[in-house]
């Protein structure tokens, strides 16, 4: 009975205004409270998937873990065929369906339209489907028949998103209408992302095992293929072992195994290959038979380029195979054959199979040409044993153990002649002792031979030696000289497997080369005495006519000039000749330096004046005293200033020092020594002919100075220096040229007796210029002594 008022309707407007308030902030509590339950359920999910690397367990924990976010009664995914260019969806797990769906599915089509496909797969985007009984429900026939047979009134698909690309999609069926709210929406689109990525990286781990899997076969594979291959020298077994292992390594359906050329010689001949050895071909086929691979390959880029050819088709109208790899087999750059797989899987091979095959490939060509080498090597076998024994040389090759391994015919006379210096020994001898007998029969000492084998065992740089020794002479028979080389033989690990010995007579060539030097010293030393008589008559001369007539007093200067190079050049000869032989005797004197190197630098200036060239000394007056051959030294110094103006350009200095060096440890200079330099601004010594410039008859090819060498001077001084115990050599001048040096060490003289004449010093040393090259009378008292 109570009648309500404005003030009771403002009233109960306020109390409903807050009621509603209260139940929108009740529902929204429980929404958040749900969400916060399915995002950390759904965190679970993901660290699950993340985890999951089989496939096909992780497809059937994703169709679970998705009924349990979303709440509803059955989900499937569907996953896109990976190898077709217009790759279809396949039912690949699902849950809650019935067992008949399974079957059915191979024959319904994917329940989508064809806008729900472009959605899904082109634009991903999510098909959502309330109520498939609702007048604005657009779907397919195939999703209506689906729905009444398993009996489901919603459905969502939901797209995998792929790293790179849509992969498949998500389904999801309610047994009733159900809404979809845009939490719920983002929760399923969250998930499905997450359940691409798992399966993503699933058949990423899985073709990586498989790769890995296959890759460790090869590798085994390859392992056994490489014994097998090292171990025989059959060229049909080897044939067939690479064609077996090229098929098994690549999960190949065929093989063939082509050579360009001879397969028993080695010969190549790309324009006609032959077919060695194939397995898996059918010989009746007109278009795949295994000859008619050997006829593709001769005109193909495999044999003539040497490239890899990987080939794929699935036109199945061709008669070609699916799949086809060719790989060219190399030896030391020349195409010899190719290995050539089929199959009839499409993409049978990849990258993985090329550099198996290219493995292969590579062991291959050395095992067939170690098996061609071995069959040629018989038929060579002869013919080199035949040579070795026609040969001039005598050849014996010893094993580390000294067990001889090999000679030939002509080393019996080699045997004959080294034991004509001592008695044969005897077979108790030989018995006792084989070692020494044989190192006595070859010319060795006791235990040489042993060191030498020794030596090749322990030094795996030794090089080649050889020597030269006497055999015979006595009992009125004819010397021989044998030159004997010493050569350690190693295989190709480089492991000491034999010592060759080559011995070859070259008496001939030793007598020859005796007479001809004792034929050049008995002429060079007929040469002195005219020469010196010409230089006397010479000096005569231009004594009485001296400033009468110009003309005489030039021409006998010249002819002064060259009577002196002649005999320096004799002396030369007749000088090297007596140090080589150990027979040059020394006239020895306590001399000052100074003197010496400035009467030869005068000596050398009217050539100097003529070449248009200047000779500047730099020689101290206080150095000390050193104890040479005076005359052979000044003729050093004369040969290095001569040989300075020959290849110095017109106008050029060349320079004359001389320094002390005092005694350095660390240089490996026991004693202070004096330091000689000829300095030239010429063309320089090569640093491969430093060396070999102070050998008798060496001179640079090419090198033409502006007068004729003999080859004879830098010869003569380096033998001059050695045997005053210095050292000679040669380096580059930092502005250009050469500087010639030479040591001599530093002596002083010993102190006078106390009863003798009392000096303040050393002798004094005459600044009189040597008269060794230009008085005749000088030069027969000082060589008189001197054995010729």
């Amino acid at each position: 009975g109570r009648v309500f008022t404005d003030k009771d309707f403002e009233v109960f407007s306020t109390i409903a205004a807050q009621t509603e308030v209260s139940l929108e902030n009740a529902l929204l509590y429980a929404e958040a409270q749900q969400q916060a339950i399915q995002l950390s359920q759904l965190n679970k999910i993901s660290t699950v998937l993340n985890a999951a690397l089989n496939p096909e367990k992780l497809l059937e924990l994703i169709a679970e873990s998705v009924v349990d976010i979303s709440g509803c009664a059955k989900s499937a995914i569907y996953l896109l065929e990976n190898e077709s260019e217009h790759p279809s969806l396949i039912l690949t797990q699902a849950k809650g369906f019935s067992s008949e769906h399974y079957i059915r599915s191979r024959d319904i089509a994917v329940p989508l339209t064809s806008s729900e496909r472009e959605n899904i797969l082109e634009d991903g985007v999510s098909v959502i489907v309330p109520d498939i009984g609702s007048e604005d429900a657009d779907i397919s026939a195939a999703a209506l028949l689906l729905a009444r047979r398993e009996k489901f009134t919603a459905y969502a698909y939901l797209p995998l998103r792929g790293p790179k690309r849509i992969i498949g999609m998500l389904a999801v069926y309610y047994d009733q209408p159900h809404t979809f709210p845009d939490t719920e929406r983002e929760l399923l689109d969250t998930f499905a992302n997450q359940a691409a990525l798992a399966i993503t990286n699933a058949r990423i781990y899985q073709q990586v095992d498989i790769q890995l899997t296959r890759r460790n076969d090869q590798l085994e594979n390859m392992l056994q293929l490489s014994r097998q291959l090292s171990s025989s020298l059959d060229l049909d077994r080897l044939f067939k072992l690479i064609v077996d292992s090229a098929i098994e390594g690549c999960g190949a359906g065929a093989g063939v195994l082509v050579l360009a050329g001879n397969p028993e010689l080695g010969t190549r001949d790309i324009d006609h290959p032959h077919m060695v050895a194939w397995r898996g071909f059918d010989p009746s086929n007109l278009t795949r038979a295994p000859h008619m691979i050997a006829e593709e390959l001769a005109n193909s880029e495999v044999l003539q380029e040497g490239e890899t050819r990987l080939l794929s088709t699935d036109d199945p109208v061709e008669s070609s195979p699916r799949s086809q790899l060719s790989v060219p087999i190399f030896l030391e750059n020349d195409v010899i054959g190719a290995i050539v797989l089929e199959s009839e899987v499409y993409n049978a091979f990849n990258q993985e199979d090329v550099n198996y095959v290219n493995q292969l490939a590579v062991q291959a060509a050395v095992a067939i040409r170690n098996a061609q080498l071995y069959r040629r090597s018989q038929a060579v076998s002869d013919r080199l044993h035949a040579i070795l024994d026609t040969t001039n040389d005598g050849l014996v090759m010893f094993d580390p153990h000294l067990r001889i391994i090999m000679t030939n015919t002509r080393m019996s006379e080699f045997w004959d002649f080294a034991r004509q210096d001592s008695t044969a020994p005897s077979p108790d001898q030989f018995i006792a002792d084989p070692t020494s007998v044989l190192s006595e029969g070859l010319g060795y000492k006791e235990g040489e031979l042993k060191a030498l084998v020794r030596r090749g065992i322990q030094n795996p740089n030794m090089s080649p030696g050889a020597d030269l020794y006497l055999s015979g002479g006595s009992g009125g028979k004819r010397r021989r000289f044998v030159e004997r080389t010493a050569t350690p033989v190693r295989d190709d690990g480089g492991n000491f497997i034999g010592l060759l010995l080559m011995f070859r007579d070259v008496t001939d060539q030793k007598e020859l080369e005796e007479t001809r030097q004792n034929f050049t010293s008995m002429i060079v030393h007929d040469l002195r005495s005219p020469l010196q008589a010409v230089m006397g008559s010479m000096r005569l001369i231009s004594e009485v006519k001296k400033g009468d007539d110009p003309v005489i007093e030039q021409a006998t200067e010249v002819s002064q000039r060259a009577v002196k190079k002649l005999l320096n050049l004799v002396n030369n000869l007749l000088d090297l000749s007596r140090m080589e032989q150990g027979e040059q005797v020394m006239d020895s004197t306590f001399e000052k330096l100074s003197p010496i190197l400035k009467n030869a630098a005068e000596e050398v200036m009217p050539l100097a004046r003529e070449m248009d060239a200047v000779i500047q000394v730099e020689v101290p007056e206080d150095l000390p005293y050193t104890r040479i051959d005076r005359d052979m030294i000044g003729r050093v110094v004369i040969n290095l200033l001569d040989n300075a103006l020959k290849y110095s350009e017109p106008g050029t200095l060349v320079k004359l020092t001389a320094a002390l060096r005092p005694a350095d440890e660390k240089a490996r200079q026991e004693q202070p020594m004096l330091a000689i330099s000829v300095i030239d601004h010429g063309p320089g010594v090569p640093d491969e002919y430093k060396e070999q410039i102070f050998d008798r008859y060496s001179m640079i090819p090419g090198r033409k100075g502006r007068r004729s060498s003999t080859g004879l001077g830098l010869a003569f001084c380096r033998l001059a220096i050695d045997s005053h115990k210095g050292r000679i050599w040669v380096e580059n001048n930092p502005e250009g040229g050469s500087i010639f040096c030479f040591t001599l060490p530093v002596e002083q003289p010993p102190p006078e007796p106390d009863d003798g004449p009392k000096t303040d010093g050393p002798p004094a040393v005459s600044d009189k210029k040597p008269e060794a090259v230009d008085a005749p009378e000088a030069e027969s008292d000082k060589t008189r002594d001197k054995p010729d």
